[in-house]
């Protein structure tokens, strides 16, 4: 008798703690805002539930406190990719914003994605036609490790900056904070 008076017990309990999960979740999605992510200091999380918009405005907005002056923007045929054109100190450059949705009842930072050699392949085909030499990639997730592979092993000509989920935050932090 005694058994099943804890686990009755132990039932109530769970239905308790799955209720206010729940509501977490729902004061999770009811806490990001656009404001706070802008003039907040974000954290991977918030990159992982931020819209496809913002994180592609708040991109531009730290490559133009970083000096870089926009000058073209070019649309692509994948939906969750930007590319745009830039200048720094009479250097001409691309910069390539890839974004992913996530699963928001799944943040974790297990589940980032990764940038596929494929996208950064075709980062490289781009700057090769516009015979620039320069290109800097962000995304909210994170890049594979033959993608680091391969940036490595380009020739000292072809610069490459990768800028992950994480440097991301970390930049944002150092400019704002």
């Amino acid at each position: 008798m005694g058994k099943i008076i804890l686990l009755i017990a132990i039932i109530f309990i769970l239905r308790i703690l799955d209720k206010k999960l729940r509501q977490f979740k729902i004061e999770r999605e009811e806490y990001y805002r656009r404001e706070d992510f802008f003039w907040g200091f974000p954290a991977i999380k918030d990159l992982m539930i931020c819209k496809k918009e913002d994180f592609f405005e708040s991109c531009e907005e730290l490559l133009t406190i970083y000096g870089y002056n926009i000058y073209s923007i070019e649309e692509k045929n994948k939906k969750d990719m930007k590319v745009l054109k830039y200048e720094k100190n009479n250097l001409k450059g691309i910069a390539t914003f890839v974004y992913y949705k996530y699963d928001e009842e799944i943040l974790d930072e297990t589940v980032l994605q990764e940038v596929r050699l494929e996208d950064i392949q075709e980062v490289l085909g781009i700057m090769i036609s516009k015979n620039i030499n320069r290109a800097t990639v962000i995304t909210q997730g994170k890049f594979s490790k033959s993608v680091v592979e391969y940036i490595e092993e380009l020739p000292s000509s072809i610069n490459v900056d990768l800028i992950d989920g994480y440097d991301f935050c970390e930049r944002r932090r150092a400019v704002w904070g």
